[in-house]
This record gives C-alpha cells, sequence and structure tokens, in this order.
C-alpha cells in the first residue's frame, strides 16, 4: 500500500469516525432530553475518547448545528444554479423547495435532529441555527434585492419587509411543522406549506410589467 492510499486512508476513517458521532448523538438528543445528553454520554455511546470528539467537534452544540451547515450548502448549490433573467419568484420557490426537502426528506434522523434544535433554540434562546447571517436568509435578501432591481416586487413591500416575510414563514412555519413531523403526515404539511408560499409568492412579486 502506498503512502497516498494510507492518506487516504485515514481520511476515510476520520470521516467514519465523525459521522459515528454525529450519528449517536443525534440519537441520543432524539431520545433522551436535550440538556441531560453530555459529552462523555456521547463519547461512552460512540466508542471515543473525550479529546477524539473535540477534534470533530468544538461543542455538543457544533453537531446540531453541524445539520444546519449542511443544509447552507445546499441553498449555495441552489443559488449557483440560477440562470440570469430567471424570474425571482421562480428563485425564491426554489429556495423554499431545497428549505422544505432538507428539513423534510433528509431522512428521519435528520428531521429528529432539526426537530431537537429547534426545541433547544426556543428553550434556551436563539443560536446560529437561525443567525440572520447564515447563507439561507443572504439567499433570500438576494433574491428579492434581484427582484426590486428588476421591477419585480409589488408597490407596498419594501426590501426589508419582503425579505422578512419568507425569512419567517419558513422559520415559523418548518420549526413549527417539526414538533411532530416524525409522526404525522409529510406530504399534508407540504400541501400546506407551499399553499402559503404560493399566496406568498403572489402576493409579494409581480412580472416585470406591473402584471
Amino acid at each position: 500500500m502506498n503512502r497516498k492510499t494510507k492518506e487516504k486512508t485515514r481520511q476515510e476513517q476520520a470521516e467514519e469516525t465523525k459521522e459515528r458521532i454525529r450519528r449517536v448523538a443525534l440519537e441520543l438528543f432524539s431520545t433522551k432530553d436535550y440538556g441531560t445528553v453530555t459529552v462523555s454520554m456521547i463519547c461512552r455511546a460512540a466508542h471515543v475518547s473525550n479529546g477524539l470528539l473535540y477534534n470533530y467537534f468544538p461543542s455538543k452544540e457544533s453537531i446540531l448545528l453541524d445539520e444546519f451547515y449542511k443544509a447552507d450548502q445546499r441553498y449555495l448549490e441552489i443559488e449557483r444554479s440560477f440562470y440570469e433573467g430567471q424570474p425571482a419568484k421562480e428563485r425564491m420557490l426554489l429556495l423554499m423547495q431545497a428549505i422544505w426537502g432538507s428539513v423534510c426528506h433528509s431522512g428521519i434522523l435528520s428531521q429528529r435532529a432539526i426537530r431537537v434544535a429547534y426545541i433547544n433554540i426556543l428553550k434556551n434562546g436563539v443560536s446560529e441555527a437561525l443567525s440572520l447571517d447564515r447563507p439561507v436568509w443572504a439567499i433570500t435578501r438576494n433574491i428579492i434585492h434581484y427582484a426590486k432591481e428588476r421591477g419585480e416586487l409589488r408597490a407596498g413591500y419594501s426590501s426589508f419587509d419582503a425579505s422578512l416575510l419568507f425569512t419567517i414563514l419558513s422559520i415559523g412555519f418548518v420549526s413549527t411543522s417539526l414538533w411532530d413531523i416524525v409522526q404525522k403526515d409529510v406530504d399534508g404539511y407540504e400541501k400546506e406549506f407551499f399553499h402559503v408560499i404560493d399566496l406568498a409568492l403572489d402576493g409579494v412579486f409581480q412580472n416585470p410589467d406591473g402584471l
């Protein structure tokens, strides 16, 4: 086995260890009260030392936040797929679809992880997960700015108001749904979510000619 192969193997082992820690932690967060789960408990269940866990995750909260960082990468991919001249309404719909997909079609474990994160945020205050500096909200603001430049923002809406509307809708509706999303009908939630989004899209955006 050459050096390059050995290095690749070490990297793969490191990724496997990180994934094992993540999955074990998320299982514990899903089955126990988040506040009672300690780093030591996670390490014992994952069969790693505390020091090794800290090599991958600086804190217990960072394991949860990692789920949001992964989602942010998907949102950035959506933004890179936007084409010149694409209607702002279409861009916003694609972003809302990506947000819903990240939460409700990413596997039960991830659904529970994000659900636990939201519940913890509601109990203990705002964390990085809902920071307005996250890429998903920056993309939302970019779409609104793009709409205003192209004359696609309806009269009566400022850029701030329109951005805030879609931010509140996506955070509020999805996080509320997550309280029971694992047990209930995802398709039913999805229809309701996009019914509200469609109303918001029609209310905020117009064609460049004002129609």
